[in-house]
């Protein structure tokens, strides 16, 4: 049995196109960040900044309120999601 050796030959390229093929790449980034980043920040209004003054400023803690203030649960658990995993490690013990 006699085996042929194929040698691998990668397909032409012409190398003209590499260096337009760059120059392509680099000016898509360059519209693509100008596009996402930069003509935004053009476009938005000039931001006034807030005046704060610190003769007067109170650092005292802020109250919040989380509306509404409880949680409501609306799913049951299914018998089959109660029953043992082989997910679970061996130490796991349910509550209940």
């Amino acid at each position: 049995m006699t085996y042929d050796k194929t040698q691998f030959r990668p397909a032409y390229r012409q190398k003209r196109l590499h260096p337009a093929f760059g120059l392509a790449a680099v000016a898509a980034t360059a519209l693509t960040l100008g596009l996402a980043v930069i003509v935004p920040t053009q476009l938005a209004p000039a931001a006034q900044q807030a005046h704060v003054d610190p003769k007067h400023l109170v650092l005292a803690p802020t109250e919040v309120a989380i509306l509404p203030a409880k949680i409501e649960v609306v799913a049951a658990r299914e018998k089959a999601a109660q029953g043992k995993s082989p997910y679970l490690p061996a130490a796991y013990r349910p509550r209940g």
